[in-house]
């Protein structure tokens, strides 16, 4: 999968377009198709070494997101491969600034046909 990570802090030169490998998803967790991702003054600070210093690089940014889930883990209920939601924010694994992301089901919601 396609990823814009940042190995170093900087400016937008700290940026770069990248192969990462895609993995499944585990308990609790989806594997969600980004169709979209919010950049916003978070991911500004992090790129700046303000904000999650403690989180090794190569850092994936973005902490909001929206698109398809693609997989589930083991023991999911709530959400089906196809199901359109979105992503709020979660430190922990943020990184929807990829083609795929994975993330926990607390930080996901159904995003219901007549949201665009």
């Amino acid at each position: 999968m396609k990823a814009v990570v940042m190995n170093r802090t900087g400016g937008p030169d700290a940026l770069e377009f990248v192969e990462r490998p895609e993995t499944a998803p585990t308990s609790g967790q989806v594997l969600v198709e980004v169709a979209a991702a919010g950049v916003n003054f978070m991911d500004i600070g992090v790129r700046q070494g303000m904000a999650w210093t403690e989180t090794p690089n190569p850092k994936v940014l973005g902490v909001e997101g929206a698109g398809r889930v693609l997989a589930v883990g083991d023991g999911v209920e709530h959400f089906r491969p196809g199901q359109r939601v979105a992503r709020v924010y979660e430190v922990a694994g943020s990184q929807p600034c990829a083609q795929a992301l994975l993330t926990s089901t607390t930080a996901v919601q159904l995003r219901g046909d007549n949201v665009p």
